[in-house]
């Protein structure tokens, strides 16, 4: 990342980065608090979160379209850059890098092609440039199938076989 960034981390205070203290009074905010109750400024969220984190959904394919809609419209409505145009350097900097990041964030997941691509990646399974290009829907609508099998998983000993069941699937695609 460049220097200009702004915001290339976070200031955790706990490993797993669930909560973080505001950079100008120091209150401690959840991690999808991109503006501080108590001073109202704008934060360096942790851009390391998903884009499902962001948009406050599960991990899963099917996305109801319209509910995601509605939240990228609000999280623009409140952190637009034009919002904060008489305000410091500072903020007006955070505030660009948060919608460009709430913009790709949305893009991706409403494209249900891209969204797969992103859950493989969640998954370790990054896609070459190339090798996304010819990926084939019988695949994805394979991945969505087991998703919402997992989902649907609701005691330890199924999620074990499940599991170990995709761990073969896996190794048996990468051999």
């Amino acid at each position: 990342l460049s220097e200009s960034r702004v915001f290339s981390k976070t200031f955790c205070n706990k490993k797993n980065c669930t909560e973080y203290k505001c950079f100008k009074c120091g209150k401690i905010l959840k991690l999808n608090t991109f503006k501080c109750p108590e001073c109202d400024h704008l934060q360096m969220p942790n851009i390391k979160q998903s884009y499902f984190q962001l948009f406050d959904e599960s991990l899963v394919y099917n996305l109801d379209e319209d509910k995601l809609k509605q939240k990228f419209r609000h999280l623009q409505s409140e952190y637009h850059p034009d919002k904060f145009a008489t305000k410091g350097e500072r903020e007006r900097r955070l505030s660009e890098e948060l919608s460009s990041f709430i913009n790709k964030a949305y893009t991706t997941l409403n494209n249900p092609y891209e969204r797969g691509v992103y859950l493989l990646k969640l998954n370790n399974i990054d896609m070459k440039e190339n090798e996304t290009q010819q990926l084939d829907k019988q695949f994805l609508m394979e991945v969505m199938e087991l998703n919402e099998q997992l989902e649907e998983i609701k005691e330890k000993t199924k999620l074990a076989a499940f599991e170990s069941e995709n761990d073969n699937r896996i190794k048996k695609i990468s051999n």
